[in-house]
């Protein structure tokens, strides 16, 4: 009766503390967020208020921009991000490039953001090799459970970073000081 007992804590206290697995959608082997959203502005409207954003976000809008296509709507940008978490105590620090895709028409806007690149120095799986380690169905000699879980979470972040940020950004009224 005791055995059962501490078999039965066990398994409910391993479910406890166990974590999911995060959600990272990936179209074709690429990672790819993207969200249409409807506003009220015109497409110039967006358009300036992109480009507003993308100088206000990146160091050097001028380098990240990729494409500042006016006439369309449309603005393209590259941004590195730099996650770091601790792990048995020390801290690791990754490289997430990501490029975002702003598509601007009156009454609405699109975002497309896409994961080009993950790298940590300590680590060589992609991401797709990292949800299989963190969902347990692959095993690696340089990585485990919790750390490609930790590596996923720092992902996500980066890339809702940029999205929250766009949206904070595309939703400015220009104020008429």
């Amino acid at each position: 009766m005791r055995s059962i007992f501490v078999l039965i804590t066990m398994l409910w206290s391993s479910h406890l503390f166990s974590q999911e697995v995060p959600e990272i959608p990936i179209i074709d082997g690429i990672v790819e967020y993207s969200e249409v959203i409807e506003s009220n502005g015109t497409k110039s409207e967006l358009y300036s208020n992109a480009k507003t954003w993308a100088a206000n976000f990146f160091r050097s809008a001028k380098d990240a921009i990729s494409l500042d296509d006016s006439e369309n709507g449309r603005l393209i940008a590259k941004y590195n991000s730099y996650p770091s978490f601790s792990y048995l105590g020390q801290k690791r620090t990754a490289e997430v490039r990501m490029s975002i895709q702003v598509d601007c028409k009156d009454g609405r806007y699109r975002y497309i953001v896409r994961v080009l690149d993950y790298y940590h120095n300590k680590t060589p799986q992609d991401i797709g090799e990292l949800m299989d380690l963190a969902d347990g169905k692959k095993k690696s000699l340089t990585n485990n459970k919790g750390y490609a879980k930790k590596q996923l979470t720092g992902i996500i972040g980066s890339v809702n970073t940029l999205i929250t940020s766009l949206k904070y950004g595309m939703n400015s009224k220009d104020n008429d000081f």
